[in-house]
């Protein structure tokens, strides 16, 4: 409905970054190879206690549909979601949504609960468990923030001046750290990395969504 759509607007999708990103979590677009500037796709995954994380704004462009998007951006949350430590993932979605609940199955999603509103409006829960997780659950990878560059830059220096094996002189490697973070691809991250179609990604303690470990 159009009530429901103004307050998605103005919720989390009036803030994608304060709700998914920073707190933990994550959001993707889908884009076509040949336009990486328009966007047919799109979900998000809001971070929860005990290592779980919501789905959330699944939704491919009409045009783009039975194409595979939706499943891509979900295998691309669940990779991202295992790889941060997550061992579940769940969503909501209602009664009237005949093809989602149809679609979240197909994915490997089982249907938990049903939650009566109303006669006529009904609240399905999906949920999938990831497996065990490997690695180490309390680092999170998160893309970059704009307020990450100077711990990024720190992270840069250090790691060039404990390079085991090079012959530059110390002065030699100085002017390079410093033209990469003047003039180079650090000067200008989104530039560099993320408006092109790549990315850049941080390590953060799960404690401490601000502090930049990698």
């Amino acid at each position: 409905t159009e009530a429901y759509l103004q307050e998605s607007l103005s919720s989390d999708l009036a803030d994608i970054e304060g709700t998914y990103i920073a707190p933990g979590g994550n959001f993707w677009v889908a884009t076509p190879k040949t336009a990486p500037n328009e966007v047919v796709g799109m979900v998000g995954l809001e971070l929860k206690d005990n290592k779980e994380g919501e789905l959330r704004r699944l939704s491919v462009k009409g045009t783009h549909r039975r194409l595979g998007v939706g499943q891509k951006l979900i295998a691309a949350l669940e990779q991202w979601a295992r790889e941060s430590g997550l061992r579940k993932v769940w969503l909501t979605t209602v009664g009237v949504m005949d093809k989602a609940r149809a679609f979240y199955p197909s994915v490997g999603y089982e249907q938990t609960a049903v939650a009566e509103v109303s006669e006529d409006f009904h609240i399905y829960t999906f949920e999938k468990l990831l497996g065990e997780v490997t690695g180490n659950g309390d680092i999170v990878i998160r893309q970059y923030q704009a307020e990450d560059l100077k711990q990024v830059v720190t992270l840069f220096r250090e790691g060039m001046l404990h390079y085991p094996a090079h012959n530059m002189s110390v002065d030699v490697l100085e002017q390079h750290m410093t033209e990469a973070v003047a003039t180079g691809d650090l000067s200008s991250i989104e530039a560099t990395y993320v408006a092109p179609g790549g990315n850049f990604w941080v390590a953060t303690p799960r404690s401490d969504p601000s502090e930049v470990v990698g």
